[in-house]
């Protein structure tokens, strides 16, 4: 019986995800009427990944007419109270988990971070690269809008500098960087080495300019304050130290 009941779950599953749709009120009234168990119901909302329920008095009296249990309605509003805790709304698009996003044609990317190849030096100046002459995260918009997130409790993971444990407190402590391209890769000059150590500094030309707007706890839009070129950018994040791997949200406008 219970091997039964486990492989309903499973084929509900893969139903609802080879749907692409989402878990709605209209699922959960024809789970109940096919006499699923409470107990497999409420495993199957708290499992949930893609779901959208319909809370408003009309959506509580549908499911109560059709005799769901409270157990399960308030199980339904626990998961939308963790959406809307751990996400933003964009244009119907929902953006959550922590990272970089942008939506376009109504689809949200994730902007993959990357390791650099450490930064080295040529003469005085700091150079800090990334391997290949191109991005996988490929947008489209010359004027992209990101949304940024990260968990509060573990900002330091978001720092720019992986082995380091300096925390940021809003994506405006960074930098959007061009990369020029080489014949294998992406680099640039971040910085100088001088008689005091280094300093980061990046050239006008090689950076572009954004704002922060603070939507909600941890997430962030970011508004690009002109039109991007074609070409090869990215985020750098928090403290940039010489001679070690950062992380780069790195992407390519084509």
């Amino acid at each position: 019986m219970k091997k039964t009941l486990t492989i309903l779950i499973l084929l509900f599953s893969l139903f609802v995800h080879s749907q692409n749709d989402k878990i709605t009120n209209q699922n959960i009234i024809e789970l109940k009427k096919s006499n699923i168990s409470k107990v497999l119901i409420l495993k199957i909302i708290d499992d949930a990944i893609n779901f959208n329920f319909d809370l408003s008095s009309k959506g509580l009296q549908e499911l109560t007419k059709n005799k769901v249990d409270d157990d399960i309605i308030v199980q339904m509003m626990n998961k939308q109270k963790e959406i809307e805790k751990n996400s933003i709304k964009v244009d119907n698009v929902i953006i959550k988990g922590f990272g970089l996003f942008i939506i376009e044609n109504n689809i949200k990317k994730e902007i993959v971070a990357h390791s650099s190849s450490g930064s080295g030096f040529k003469g005085r100046n700091i150079i800090i690269g990334l391997n290949n002459k191109t991005s996988e995260n490929v947008i489209t918009n010359t004027n992209p809008i990101f949304y940024y997130s990260f968990d509060n409790e573990s900002k330091q993971n978001e720092s720019s500098t992986i082995s380091a444990f300096s925390t940021i407190k809003s994506p405006s402590e960074g930098f959007l960087i061009k990369f020029k391209l080489t014949k294998n890769d992406r680099d640039l000059v971040i910085g100088k080495v001088g008689m005091g150590g280094f300093e980061v500094r990046i050239e006008k030309e090689n950076r572009v300019e954004y704002k922060v707007e603070k939507i909600k706890d941890n997430f962030y839009k970011i508004e690009i304050l002109e039109n991007l070129k074609l070409g090869e950018y990215g985020f750098i994040f928090g403290q940039m130290n010489p001679g070690t791997a950062n992380r780069i949200y790195d992407f390519s406008v084509r």
